[in-house]
């Protein structure tokens, strides 16, 4: 079998038979690609690697991780992280495509079998105020067809909690009209119900008028690049939300901040975890619990910033050197 052959088939498993959502496939097999790139020469055959080969792999990505990658969101917090969740997502392809060997009766060995992934740090979500979310939504005005779009996209992101794919491959039929529900089918296929406000509702039968008297009923798809019919592309996403903060001096924003900002604001307005979960699609309770320590944190900031006595320690220490 050639690594063209092998690549083929491994994609077909890990998108067929594991369900992987085409994000993770794309990223795996990237990595896979490149390690069969890196093995030519160094072994007899591309199943013959063993964790040696694969150590020396993830030092030679060590070196070669660049810096920083502004279309990558694993470079905004220091280059610690970034080779330690960028490690962690190579051995998990890795272990796949050993798997997937296994399966195929392709080796009987497992060189991954003892080979531990890096210990990751759990990062808190970032989120923005309420403020400047609104500022980017309210950035896009409404007098042309795309600008409409740009508004819609940024407003159903933020209003939904959606993620980047879901919001790009949603459908007509995804959306209840009269329940002000979508109806969204997430990571490993699970379906959830998600609502959404009177305002976004409007805006979005708008948007949909629009649509249609402009092309018709050409394609399932909400948001379609009218020149293809098919789905707008995350980079196009990417980019009108940069482009939006940037007309109004925001931060660095992405679809998952706003992801994000979605369910810290329902924490802090009152929401319980358990909802959030299902609106958010969380397998485990534990995953949504990580927005309780943002909002831990949120709140301490809130308190040194307005209360008149957080800062009694330091005004305290400024006395007694005044009087030494």
């Amino acid at each position: 079998m050639t690594a063209e052959e092998l690549i083929e088939s491994y994609v077909n498993y890990i998108s067929g038979e594991k369900n992987l959502s085409e994000a993770t496939c794309s990223t795996y097999t990237g990595y896979i690609k490149e390690f069969l790139s890196f093995l030519r020469g160094r072994v007899s055959g591309i199943t013959d690697f063993t964790s040696d080969d694969v150590h020396s792999f993830i030092r030679f990505k060590q070196k070669t991780v660049p810096e920083k990658d502004p279309h990558d969101r694993f470079t905004r917090c220091g280059q610690k992280e970034i080779k330690s969740r960028t490690i962690t997502l190579i051995l998990s392809s890795i272990r796949s495509l050993v798997k997937f060997e296994i399966i195929e009766k392709l080796r009987n060995d497992n060189p991954m079998e003892n080979y531990t992934s890096p210990k990751l740090e759990k990062r808190l979500p970032t989120f923005k105020t309420e403020e400047t979310v609104l500022t980017l939504i309210n950035s896009p005005s409404e007098d042309s067809y795309d600008a409409l779009r740009e508004k819609t996209m940024l407003t159903l992101l933020y209003a939904s909690g959606l993620r980047s794919s879901e919001l790009l491959n949603l459908e007509y039929k995804n959306i209840n009209f009269t329940g002000q529900t979508l109806n969204i089918v997430g990571k490993g296929n699970k379906n959830r119900v998600i609502p959404f406000s009177e305002n976004t509702l409007n805006l979005l039968e708008k948007y949909i008028k629009e649509t249609r008297a402009r092309a018709g009923n050409v394609t399932n798809y909400v948001f379609a690049n009218p020149k293809t019919g098919k789905p707008f592309t995350r980079m196009y996403l990417y980019k009108t939300i940069q482009k939006h903060a940037k007309e109004k001096h925001l931060p660095h924003i992405s679809a998952h901040v706003l992801r994000h900002s979605f369910a810290s604001h329902l924490l802090e307005n009152g929401a319980d975890l358990k909802s959030i979960q299902e609106m958010l699609g969380h397998s485990s309770l534990k995953t949504t619990d990580i927005y309780t320590q943002t909002l831990h944190k949120s709140l301490i900031a809130k308190y040194k910033n307005a209360h008149p006595r957080a800062f009694i320690r330091h005004e305290n220490e400024d006395s007694d050197d005044a009087g030494s």
